[in-house]
């Protein structure tokens, strides 16, 4: 090819040729809920590790955020997540220990 082609000149001999860009493929699916659960588990791993760095059991803590003890241990296995509300009632490292 020489230079002095332009460009919608060699486009037009590729199209007349058969030769098509491909269309990029769409990306797939993404499986939201897949996201959702990994996210609640690693949410759970961190609640845990942190009643266990406060050496706190799962009723202490459920008592000073204000939910049951089986709340409190769904949230750990990642089974449900703390809701908004609960978050205000979270304690600070100061009022754990």
């Amino acid at each position: 090819m020489s230079d002095d082609r332009s460009f919608s000149e060699i486009a037009g001999r590729l199209k007349r040729r058969g030769v098509r860009r491909e269309r990029t493929q769409t990306a797939p699916e993404t499986d939201y809920e897949s996201i959702y659960l990994l996210r609640k588990r690693i949410l759970g791993v961190l609640i845990r590790d942190a009643r266990l760095a406060a050496e706190k059991t799962i009723e202490e803590c459920a008592q000073v955020v204000g939910v049951t003890p089986e709340t409190f241990q769904l949230w750990e296995y990642g089974e449900s997540r703390p809701r908004c509300r609960s978050w205000r009632f979270w304690p600070t490292p100061s009022t754990c220990r």
